[in-house]
């Protein structure tokens, strides 16, 4: 596909494929959501899901999951059953904690 993009309806991780709203488009060589066991435990995590424009940030000392939408300069705690940052744990990208820091701007 040009612009090395695939639907995302058929992404594969780790040789499984992942069912995704169909409108949605990922980068071709980009992976596919956070593996939760291991990598959850070794620390602070922070993630992007640009299809919302949101990125979350996983805070092991506290055991909490924080919330900030682009262009809004604060965050905000949701619970580990939050529909959104379930959907990013699956779909989105793990991104650097400056990034995360610096924020994104909403389109």
């Amino acid at each position: 596909m040009a612009g090395g993009l695939r639907p995302a309806a058929e992404a594969h991780f780790v040789g499984v494929a992942h069912k995704i709203p169909s409108h949605r488009w990922i980068p071709e060589a980009a992976p596919l959501g956070i593996l939760k066991g291991e990598r959850f435990s070794q620390g602070d995590l922070f993630i992007d899901y640009p299809s919302e424009s949101v990125m979350f940030r996983w805070e092991l000392a506290g055991r909490r999951y924080y919330r900030r939408f682009y262009g809004e300069p604060a965050e905000t705690e949701v619970r580990s059953d939050n529909n959104l940052l379930n959907e990013a744990i699956r779909f989105g990208v793990e991104i650097d904690g400056a990034t995360y820091a610096a924020g994104r701007t909403a389109d």
